[in-house]
């Protein structure tokens, strides 16, 4: 009889799954190297997390080196404009922000507040969508913004889970070096495990009819 965690999860399956995940983890980080690759990286560590929740794991290497390369032209066209407003969006928090008074000032923070809600809506929809579903890039776009305001509440507790490292990094000093870790161990395939968990649920209850690629064709 296997051992078992307080979860009723064999420990065996816990450790094969952590492993799988550090595993992930450091694929999604040597692929992210050039910076213009990291949205196919995304896209591909998706499909591999998508296909742990659904139980249907056992190619994980061979499927996200498939949807990198499948992948990569959508993913890349989606990705760079999405680095570009990054750059842009720090830039009037470090630089600008701090700079203006007034008016200006609270003009600038709706508008760097708009376009970060839109960056967060694309990075959490629209990456598992392109690993999941036979769609052009414009149709995955529109779609990541109907599900979110269609799925609120689970669009932000997706939020919370991408940001929950980031923001104890920025505040609570003591944690930084903790995040760090985390990040180089498994600190951006836990987060998307625990995210596309939500995402396979909210998927199958509103877009049940898209064309879906098959693992053993992709």
């Amino acid at each position: 009889m296997k051992k078992r965690t307080r979860f009723g999860i064999p420990v065996n399956d816990l450790m094969g799954r952590v492993f799988d995940l550090v595993l992930l983890n450091w694929t999604f980080l040597l692929c992210c190297l050039p910076l213009f690759t990291i949205g196919a990286a995304m896209t591909a560590m998706h499909r591999v997390l998508l296909q742990m929740v659904r139980g249907d794991d056992a190619y994980f290497v061979r499927d996200y080196f498939k949807t990198f390369k499948r992948e990569f032209r959508q993913s890349t066209l989606l990705w760079v404009p999405m680095l570009v407003v990054a750059v842009v969006l720090l830039t009037d928090q470090i630089l600008l922000l701090p700079a203006l008074e007034g008016a200006l000032r609270v003009g600038l923070f709706a508008a760097s507040l708009f376009f970060e809600v839109f960056w967060m809506v694309l990075l959490i929809y629209a990456y598992p969508m392109l690993a999941r579903y036979v769609n052009p890039l414009r149709q995955t776009v529109k779609n990541a913004f109907l599900v979110a305001l269609w799925k609120f509440p689970q669009t932000i507790l997706c939020a919370a889970v991408y940001l929950a490292l980031p923001l104890a990094y920025m505040l609570y000093a003591p944690a930084q070096p903790v995040v760090m870790i985390l990040y180089l161990i498994c600190g951006f395939s836990a987060p998307g495990l625990l995210a596309d968990t939500i995402l396979n649920r909210v998927f199958l209850a509103v877009i049940p009819g898209e064309q879906e690629y098959q693992d053993s064709n992709s």
